[in-house]
């Protein structure tokens, strides 16, 4: 399963989230692989990633 996470036109909070999300999904499911990763002006953020999971 692919999943891509976007802050779209949103402000640094929704880049921060972006970077929140994708560190609490690869906690939770270690096998998630990040495809590609656009990162954001500020330190830490993304503007998008890219990632990918096996389903079971």
């Amino acid at each position: 399963m692919m999943i891509q996470i976007s802050a779209g036109q949103g402000p640094a909070e929704c880049r921060l989230g972006v970077a929140k999300l994708c560190e609490a999904l690869k906690k939770e499911y270690g096998d998630i692989e990040v495809l590609s990763e656009k990162r954001g002006c500020e330190r830490g953020c993304f503007d998008s990633v890219c990632l990918r999971t096996e389903c079971k």
